[in-house]
């Protein structure tokens, strides 16, 4: 193997796991580029066990314990190579909306993305009733990805002695159809416009650095405040959702986008013309083989298309209609089964 050939292959990285993709590295400088989820836990919960099963599954998913690694053509690289431990801040537990509080507090902190590790986890403890938030720089997963997280947390936490597979993260651009992003209705800009961009940027190139993205994180969040509405369907009220959307043929993502662009323009008013684009994201894992789905990496596509809700037609054909235009962009981006490459594991 060549010189090249080992700097494409990150051989000569120490602790490489892979390069980033292009969506992956588009997160990483993204002051708002975090994504965060919350389990609640009812019983008591031992924080030394807890730390424990957060070791396990740090070494069955490799990026839970990955940094950036810049090489000197400035390609990104997740690597393994002397990061710091897990981190678990424990807060004692004082109301049943503090984990509210607490993910907003996370969102101020940023992540040293050259140093790692790009997850966190925080424990809002009480003998009775505690959740654990896991919050992490959305370069390495989506939320599908966090809550498989936190089920394999909590099986490392009743089974100690269960025997820890390691899941490498695949590419989401090894399932997509060659030359295709994750959405073909998301192609907002044009090539000409691209390369024009390319070729102002090699006139004056600027590499952007961990020192710029504190600058610009702490600028953003200034000027910011993170907050959380919280939609929550009782148990048979779910059960009617589930079984509506089924009904017409839509997912209940089509169908609560529709009933949020109804209730957006009835209360504000139809999307300004030149913001009349939604973007729905999909899990890819639901198409892809079954080891697939227990990888942690972010591994989603998107769906960007202008919309808005037709008053003439009622909530299920407007769902439909969204419902419509996002599976022919799943359809027509994910390759066929005879083309999936598998899952490595040792």
């Amino acid at each position: 193997m060549n010189q090249t050939e080992q700097m494409n292959s990150g051989t000569n990285i120490t602790g490489c796991i892979r390069r980033l993709w292009n969506a992956e590295r588009n997160l990483l400088w993204n002051p708002n580029g975090s994504v965060a989820v919350a389990a609640r836990i009812v019983g008591n919960i031992s924080e030394k066990d807890l730390m424990r099963a957060l070791g396990a599954v740090r070494r069955m998913h490799p990026l839970l314990g990955a940094k950036i690694f810049f090489d000197d053509q400035h390609d990104a690289w997740f690597s393994t190579d002397n990061v710091p431990e897990t981190v678990l801040r424990t807060v004692p537990r004082t109301s049943d909306t503090q984990w509210f509080d607490e993910i907003q507090q996370e969102h101020m902190v940023p992540f040293e993305v050259e140093t790692g590790p790009l997850i966190r986890f925080v424990l809002v403890y009480s003998q009775q009733v505690s959740e654990l938030i896991v919050f992490a720089q959305h370069s390495i997963c989506d939320g599908v990805a966090l809550a498989n997280l936190i089920r394999d947390i909590f099986i490392f936490y009743a089974e100690p002695a269960k025997e820890i597979k390691v899941i490498e993260p695949p590419l989401s651009t090894s399932y997509l159809q060659p030359n295709e992003g994750p959405s073909s209705s998301s192609q907002l800009i044009g090539n000409d416009a691209i390369n024009n961009l390319n070729l102002q940027w090699r006139q004056r190139p600027h590499y952007f650095s961990q020192a710029d993205f504190i600058e610009v994180y702490k600028a953003y969040w200034k000027r910011m405040q993170h907050s959380i509405a919280l939609l929550q369907l009782e148990p048979d009220e779910t059960s009617v959702l589930v079984a509506k959307c089924r009904a017409k043929g839509v997912t209940i993502i089509s169908a609560t986008t529709a009933a949020f662009i109804a209730a957006y323009q009835d209360v504000i008013g139809p999307f300004p013309a030149d913001q009349n684009i939604i973007a729905i994201p999909y899990d890819l894992r639901r198409r892809l083989p079954e080891n697939v789905r227990d990888a942690f990496c972010f591994f989603v596509g998107a769906s960007a298309f202008p919309i808005s809700y037709d008053q003439k037609k009622d909530l299920w054909e407007n769902a439909q209609e969204i419902h419509k235009i996002i599976h022919k962009d799943v359809e027509g981006s994910i390759v066929q089964a005879s083309n999936w490459i598998s899952l490595t594991r040792r």
